[in-house]
Formats: C-alpha cells, sequence, structure tokens
C-alpha cells in the first residue's frame, strides 16, 4: 500500500519510522496526510483507561441489544468522545462513530481531523476512517454516501443500524 522513508525530523536530523500515501484518489482511505507528506505514528492521549471505554461500550451494547441495533451510528460530540475519547472541534462537518455489536468501534470524520482522533481515541488506526476535503460542500457527493461505502465494506450492509437523532443538525 505505502511505501516506508526515513523523514528527517527537526533540528536534530532525527529518523522516524514515515508511511507515505500512495497517489491515487482514495488515499484518505488508509493515511492522514500532514504537510510534510507524511503520516507519523503518535500514541494517543487518553483521559480514561481502555478498560473504562470498555466498560462504556459494553454497556452500549446491550441497550442496542435490547433495541435490536446491530450498529449504531453515534454523532453527538459529548458521545462520541464518552464512548471513544474522541477530543476535537471538528463537528462543524459530518462525523461520527460506529459501535456494532463486536470489535473496537470506528471514529469517521474529515480526513485532516483523523489527525485528532489519533491523538485522543483508544482505537488503532484501521478504526480511523477519513473522508476527502472533496466531499465537504459538495454539491455532487456528501461524506454520508462514503459513509454508507465504509458500512458496506466492514460487512454491515445488512445490519439494522440506529442513528443518534438527538442533535441540533437533525430537522
Amino acid at each position: 500500500v505505502g511505501r516506508e522513508r526515513p523523514m528527517v525530523a527537526g533540528r536534530k536530523n532525527r529518523a522516524m519510522r514515515c508511511v507515505c500515501a500512495p497517489a491515487g484518489p482514495e488515499w484518505h482511505r488508509f493515511f492522514t496526510v500532514e504537510p510534510e507528506g507524511c503520516s507519523r505514528v503518535v500514541s494517543p492521549t487518553l483521559h480514561f483507561t481502555k478498560a473504562e471505554y470498555g466498560a462504556r461500550i459494553a454497556r452500549t451494547r446491550q441497550a442496542m441489544e435490547a433495541r435490536g441495533i446491530d450498529l449504531l451510528i453515534v454523532s453527538d460530540p459529548s458521545n462520541m468522545a464518552w464512548l471513544t475519547g474522541y477530543d476535537g472541534w471538528s463537528f462543524y462537518v459530518h462525523q461520527c462513530v460506529l459501535v456494532g455489536m463486536a470489535g473496537d468501534p470506528v471514529w469517521f470524520g474529515r480526513g485532516q481531523d483523523a489527525n485528532g482522533a489519533k491523538r485522543t481515541v483508544f482505537m488503532g488506526h484501521d478504526d480511523i476512517i477519513g473522508y476527502a476535503d472533496h466531499y465537504v460542500q459538495s454539491t455532487e457527493r456528501h461524506p454520508m454516501d462514503f459513509l454508507s461505502q465504509c458500512i458496506a465494506e466492514r460487512g454491515w450492509s445488512r445490519a439494522r443500524i440506529g442513528v443518534e437523532m438527538d442533535n441540533y443538525y437533525f430537522s
């Protein structure tokens, strides 16, 4: 997918592991490209233990099961933070957390905000999906169209989906 190369960082010219994004329109599905053109491995800053997040997700899944929901789309920023630790001011664009009945949740949002997710959520980078900027304010495409593709690719195309709708942007 990508290629590894050393990257010079700062004045001390320390080499860092860097995975550069492949060319093509779908690069955003795998990498978030920083200004230098590389994605850096960064440990997240968690405000709670992974066990605490696990307990929260378990309680959420119990509520999902009681309501017959296989996949929950969480879009309220405070609930996204409660479930994953995500802490970002990116709620002006489409974003959400997908909670299935197994595995870690999946963070979905604008590609440039995926770096913030990598720094604040407990999940691995495989569970962080960023969409390209050509989806933002477009009259030709919508981020939720891309989200529906991601849902299908993860095997949830026939899932009973619950959507969190108690928020200001739903009418």
